[in-house]
């Protein structure tokens, strides 16, 4: 599909409308409560389209980033992501203190990661 952007927008604002609008869709449709804890794996521009989406609309939650390189990682503070983990240790090592209630969960996302190792 292509659509014609307004002369005064640029082109580099332009390549943004579609990886923006799907973050932002992305966020609406799973709306975080406030205080949420958030844990975002990946970092794709969509993931990154995701932190912003939740940043402009200002909701109130903690977001924890998963990702394999550290540039990735200087992204996710640059836009205010609350906590960066750039290797399983280091994700598992936040899974360990979990209060107890939450232990499947950790297990689950334990297994889930580990695929990717």
């Amino acid at each position: 599909m292509a659509i014609k952007m307004p002369e005064d927008i640029s082109d580099r604002v332009a390549t943004l409308n579609e990886p923006l609008s799907v973050g932002l869709q992305a966020v609406l449709r799973n709306l975080p409560e406030e205080k949420a804890n958030v844990l975002l794996i990946g970092s794709r521009m969509i993931f990154y389209a995701v932190i912003a989406s939740i940043k402009l609309l200002k909701l109130d939650c903690n977001i924890t980033h998963f990702s394999l390189m550290h540039y990735q990682q200087e992204l996710a503070i640059a836009l205010d992501a609350e906590q960066i983990f750039i290797n399983q240790n280091e994700l598992e090592t936040i899974f360990t203190i979990l209060p107890r209630n939450k232990k499947a969960l950790a297990d689950d996302w334990k297994r889930y990661v580990s695929q990717w190792f």
